[in-house]
């Protein structure tokens, strides 16, 4: 992404489906239906970094973040809701100053969660916006305020809203399968989109309960999963449980350690080709569990990476972001210092300092080119963008 005279740049890279079997089959899952750390590295390795100063973000509460390119442009869209006052915003990454494009959405909506997935086989992926009564399919035509184009009603206000990819008779549908989840009940819904060609978001999806052993803090869908099978993590307050499509359903190891987390990541920490299960626990520290190949199962590990006295986390999602085939480990931090820190297994950790606390973090292929970027709201009320440019391995 070009450095424009606009923008005040703060580093440099260096380094339809019936309720049937059709519909269960695309999931799979054995769920009931319900009607020590290496030498820092500090600055901008890996990534060219724009901030961008906006005001008007200073009162968000919790803001939610997503980092996509939905029109396929090439130039990043940082979407933003503020989910007590139901205002949706968006901002092009190569924007001048002040373009930032907001609207307060029908307050019918309530409290929301936001999401980006594709919901047709043919089109732009959607914003969808998951709040107390409605998930809603938000439209923002060029020039126009954006509005709430369809929704559909809600059984159960969603505090967790999650995507995974679609799958059909014969494997990877070009729809996504979107996750609800609420706070208060042992369901997550499961919305299905028709895949074909010619439908549109205006066609209804398909929602399917599926009753949890416990109320959900996050959730992690993984499709495809190991084997090429689907997989859910469930986070609750009794710990992380585990769905497959293989007919299996395990509550993890180490209950204790993992019970309320609100993030879930899945990476190979150990080198053995097999994804392990890292959660963000409630007191800061992240923990660990390992899959184990032969038996088959989990395991408890002492270790987790980033781990340092005194350091508290807020955030973690993994992705490639250095392009060697292997995920990598993304944290957010509470302090400035190391506002964001980013663990490659056998690599120096590289920490990333930051104007302000994070209040919200994406990761996503903003610009269309196949890696992944890095969104981050600040509590000062600017946003920084952080476009990879690490070069692959």
């Amino acid at each position: 992404m070009p450095a424009l005279g606009h923008m005040r740049a703060v580093g440099g890279g260096a380094g339809g489906f019936a309720c049937s079997r059709v519909a269960w089959g695309l999931l799979g899952l054995a769920l009931t239906a319900t009607g020590c750390e290496a030498s820092h590295l500090i600055g901008s390795a890996g990534f060219v970094r724009t901030r961008f100063v906006e005001p008007q973000l200073v009162g968000w509460a919790n803001p939610q973040l997503q980092l996509g390119d939905l029109d396929g442009d090439g130039v990043a869209e940082l979407w933003l809701l503020d989910p007590r006052r139901g205002e949706l915003c968006l901002r092009l990454a190569e924007a001048a100053a002040g373009a930032l494009r907001c609207q307060t959405l029908d307050p019918s909506v309530g409290p929301s969660r936001l999401c980006l997935a594709q919901l047709t086989s043919a089109g732009q992926p959607q914003v969808l916006v998951a709040g107390q009564a409605f998930l809603s399919i938000v439209g923002w035509p060029a020039d126009q305020p954006l509005t709430v184009a369809q929704r559909y009603p809600l059984t159960l206000p969603a505090a967790h809203v999650e995507r995974s990819r679609g799958w059909r008779a014969g494997g990877e549908s070009a729809t996504d399968v979107v996750w609800t989840a609420t706070a208060t009940q042992p369901i997550a819904t499961a919305w299905l989109w028709p895949g074909a060609a010619a439908a549109t978001a205006a066609t209804a999806p398909v929602p399917i309960d599926f009753a949890l052993s416990a109320a959900a803090t996050a959730l992690l869908p993984v499709s495809p999963g190991r084997d090429g099978g689907r997989e859910l993590f469930v986070a609750t307050l009794a710990g992380v449980e585990h769905y497959s499509s293989r007919g299996t359903h395990s509550l993890l190891p180490c209950a204790e350690r993992l019970e309320g987390s609100p993030r879930l990541a899945l990476l190979d920490l150990d080198g053995d080709d097999d994804d392990d299960l890292v959660a963000l626990a409630a007191d800061g520290t992240l923990q660990a569990v390992e899959r184990r190949a032969s038996p088959p199962g989990w395991g408890c590990l002492d270790e987790a990476p980033l781990a340092e006295p005194g350091r508290s986390l807020l955030w973690l999602a993994a992705a490639d972001f250095d392009g060697d085939g292997k995920r990598d480990l993304l944290a957010a931090t509470a302090e400035r210092s190391e506002g964001l820190l980013l663990w490659r297994r056998g690599l120096p950790t590289l920490r990333y300092p930051l104007s302000a606390p994070a209040r919200a973090v994406s990761v996503a292929d903003g610009d269309g080119d196949g890696d992944p970027d890095v969104a981050v709201v600040l509590s000062d009320g600017s946003l920084e963008f952080f476009h990879n440019s690490f070069a692959p391995r």
